[in-house]
């Protein structure tokens, strides 16, 4: 087996053929560019118990006193002697407060994953020009799906939820495993969110607006569907179970609800508990925090009030058009208020459209100018090399397919402050696999000297197939985890 899983392994390491198109878009450029590039790989930070530890200085120390530089007074009215009238006092081991310390902690997140393959997929590959080499395919669509799910928990908060159904209801068909959900509120959009979040393939839990009821709690739903992503009024789901399938539906009826889409088994309990706690990997909404648990409840225990002049962002509901005088007010607040120099800016299109006024019918107000000097003029239209300058600093712009609607962040990112925590890798797990993240650990090495082992099926009987499950066990971070999240800005277009 051993030798057949080797062979395996070297298949999937030639070029790909041609015959397969990947039709997966490319990862967020901003999570490219303001992650992967800058954040550190720390191990030695760790305790045992996975969680990375930060002691902080909360309070000045010592105590200081004026006094004259000529030292204590002297008494010169002796006649020829001088005497000193008192001995300079310094402060003594009662009037010195010492300075307080402090602890905040962010515990690791993990993936768990898995993809396989049979060996009718095997013999298909060996049709020529037919469907290309599914086998590596299959592999990079695995990779696909790991990018994608880091890149998209970046940008969520603790909620976990990555889109809303709007106004959802469905029918049921296909042995009442597959629901098509189409939107009956009377607009043309039936999903709430960014479109980018969401791929067929994905499988997700299902709960109620609010993170109330979860209809999932026998299994997984997933997205079968191409996705309208201009107007999209309608999905389809396929459940694992069929009595979730009809749960949803019996929620659904009335047409007028909106449900949430999680990442499948993100949240630590399917129960209705209210909590809607996640265990995806931290993005920076989880440190931009003006209350509640650094770091969110899953991963940190440290309340931002409590050091609110260490740890508090600035959020603000701009609840209207972002201009540059406004930006610049917002920047100006936070940095008198904290003396950090922020260096990085994310928001949409939409948002940086608005404020450059691009879209705007009043040329006399927008950024876009002509001149002439008695030649034919060249023009080229759009943007590039955008920044922000404050302070005489110029702040990286990055615009993103991928954070909320109407929301723009403007964090620090250089200086190593981003940090991306691993624990150290188990030795017989390691395997350079391309495409995917460089901290996966697969359980196969520890057997074989390939990713690939054998699959069983439930009960422990063989099957025709071949698995390479894996872990990646990941945590982000900030060292420097104040900045400003900025929401509700209005978009152009809406």
């Amino acid at each position: 087996m051993s030798v057949m899983l080797t062979a395996l392994s070297n298949l999937f390491e030639q070029d790909l053929v041609k015959g397969i198109e990947n039709r997966i878009m490319g990862l967020d450029r901003t999570y490219k560019a303001v992650v992967s590039s800058r954040e550190r790989v720390v191990q030695d930070e760790l305790s045992k118990d996975w969680k990375a530890i930060h002691t902080f200085v909360t309070s000045l120390g010592g105590a200081m006193r004026p006094g004259s530089p000529n030292g204590p007074d002297m008494r010169s009215n002796t006649g020829s002697t001088q005497m000193i009238s008192a001995h300079d006092t310094y402060p003594g081991v009662a009037d010195v407060p010492l300075p307080g310390l402090g602890n905040r902690f962010i515990t690791l997140a993990k993936w768990r994953g898995n993809t396989v393959m049979n060996t009718a997929m095997l013999r298909a590959q060996k049709i020529k020009n037919t469907v290309g080499n599914y086998p590596a395919e299959s592999l990079m669509a695995t990779a696909d799906l790991v990018a994608h799910g880091l890149a998209t928990s970046w940008y969520l908060n603790d909620s976990a939820k990555i889109i809303a159904l709007d106004d959802a209801a469905c029918t049921l068909s296909g042995g009442d495993h597959v629901a098509t959900v189409t939107e009956t509120g009377g607009g043309n959009v039936l999903i709430e969110g960014r479109f980018q979040r969401i791929k067929p393939g994905m499988q997700f839990d299902v709960w109620s607006d609010g993170m109330a009821t979860c209809y999932t709690q026998n299994g997984w739903a997933m997205l079968t569907s191409n996705v309208d992503m201009f107007a999209p009024t309608s999905i389809t789901l396929f459940f694992q179970n069929t009595a979730d399938a009809v749960a949803f539906n019996a929620a659904a009826t009335a047409g007028t609800a909106d449900f949430d889409l999680v990442p499948y088994d993100a949240i630590a309990t399917k129960t209705a508990d209210g909590t809607g706690l996640s265990r995806l990997p931290c993005g920076f909404q989880s440190w931009i925090r003006a209350t509640g648990t650094l770091f969110g409840s899953s991963f940190g225990d440290l309340d931002v009030t409590t050091y609110g002049s260490m740890f508090k962002s600035y959020l603000v509901t701009v609840s209207a058009g972002l201009t540059e005088t406004l930006l610049q007010q917002y920047l100006t607040t936070f940095n008198e208020a904290t003396g950090i120099d922020l260096d990085t800016i994310v928001t949409t299109q939409g948002v940086l459209n608005n404020m450059m006024n691009t879209y705007g019918p009043d040329a006399s107000t927008s950024l876009v100018r002509f001149e002439r000097h008695g030649e034919g003029s060249k023009h080229v239209l759009g943007s590039s090399n955008l920044g922000i300058l404050f302070n005489g600093k110029m702040l990286d712009l990055n615009v993103s397919t991928f954070i909320d609607k109407g929301q723009m962040s403007v964090l620090k990112t250089q200086d190593n402050n981003l940090i991306r925590y691993q624990p150290p890798r188990v030795d017989d797990t390691i395997a350079s696999v391309e495409g995917f993240d460089a901290g996966i650990e697969w359980l196969g090495k520890m057997f074989y000297d390939t990713i690939w082992m054998p699959s069983s099926a439930p009960g422990g009987g063989k099957t025709d197939g071949i698995e390479a499950p894996f872990d990646l066990p990941v945590q982000h971070a900030a060292r420097e985890v104040r900045g400003i999240l900025l929401s509700s800005i209005t978009e152009t277009p809406a």
